[in-house]
Order: structure tokens, then C-alpha cells, then sequence
């Protein structure tokens, strides 16, 4: 999380998202994730997928487009998605 975020979650009294974070990538904190992969902030009452924080959530997230690779690189490592290569045999597959 970039250090405007972590400022912002102090000017709004969330020093509790600011505790939680962790070492991230590139020198940056992050938000902690759950022993699956996923987010410490993952999951809102009756809405499983649904970000927690969502109003206040960091920049980083922000900016984390649905179904960018990336996202479908994160949802492969999670058990989400097949490999890269079985969707590539799958596609080739349809094709024919």
C-alpha cells in the first residue's frame, strides 16, 4: 500500500487497517492474506467475494482490474482457475 493510503486510514481513525498490514512487494505494506491466498478483508456479511473495506480499501486494490492477467495469475495459484496450459488445450480444443 503506498504511504498516501496509509495516511488517509489514519485521518479517518481505521488505525486498525494500518496495524494489519504487512510486508508486501517492492518495499510496500500490504494487507495480510488468509493461509488460501486470499485477503484478510475478503468477505462482508452475505457476500462471500465482497470487499470488507470496500469504501476505504487502498489504492492498490483500487487498481486491480477484474479480469486482467493478473487477476486470472491470482485465481490459478488459488486452485480457481486451470493452468495456463489447460485453458490453451481447452480453447484449442473448442476451436476444432
Amino acid at each position: 500500500m503506498p504511504s498516501q493510503d496509509i495516511e488517509r486510514w489514519r485521518e479517518l481513525g481505521r488505525q486498525d487497517l494500518v496495524e494489519g498490514l504487512v510486508d508486501g512487494h517492492f518495499g510496500e505494506m500490504a494487507f495480510a492474506s488468509r493461509p488460501d491466498g486470499s485477503c484478510v478483508h475478503l468477505g462482508s456479511e452475505g457476500r462471500e467475494n465482497a470487499c470488507s473495506i470496500y469504501a476505504q480499501r487502498g489504492t492498490t486494490c483500487h487498481q486491480f482490474a477484474v479480469d486482467s492477467p493478473q487477476c486470472h495469475e491470482f485465481r490459478r495459484d488459488a486452485g480457481l482457475e486451470p493452468p495456463l496450459a489447460d485453458r490453451f488445450v481447452e480453447l484449442r480444443r473448442r476451436e476444432n
